[in-house]
């Protein structure tokens, strides 16, 4: 029944389990600014449907953003920035009605926002700021 899992700055090593999304209850899960987390984002994240709040950023994490991020029905914000995550961004993004956030600067995504990120209701976002080499007609910045 944990809620709150924050793991910042700890130094940790290793990847993210495949377990994480056993997690059901999980509404808060940072595990930030821990040089030595590698590897890619479990599809098994997007089991985590109470999570309010995703932030791994400042990792080494590889690999695309997994499209199953689109079944976390409840996220509010989501920062992935920092870290080395390439291909596009999943057009699922746009299934979060609730989210406000997005942070996916410095990491080497390519191509285009979603246009349907950009028309997200009733919700519409706040904070969407990807890296400067993707197009974007609605981002608040980009770095």
């Amino acid at each position: 029944n944990l809620r709150l899992l924050v793991l910042v700055g700890n130094m940790l090593t290793g990847t993210i389990p495949e377990l994480i999304g056993d997690m059901s209850a999980l509404q808060i899960f940072v595990l930030a600014n821990n040089a030595n987390i590698t590897g890619t984002i479990p599809t098994t994240i997007g089991q985590l449907n109470m999570t309010t709040e995703l932030s791994l950023s400042g990792n080494f994490l590889v690999g695309p953003i997994p499209s199953e991020v689109g079944l976390m029905e409840s996220l509010q914000a989501l920062d992935l920035s920092g870290n080395s995550l390439t291909s596009t961004i999943p057009t699922e993004l746009a299934n979060l009605d609730t989210l406000t956030n997005v942070m996916l600067s410095m990491n080497n995504i390519v191509g285009e926002m979603p246009p349907q990120i950009c028309r997200l209701t009733p919700t519409p976002l706040t904070v969407l700021v990807p890296d400067c080499t993707i197009n974007c007609t609605c981002c608040s910045s980009c770095v």
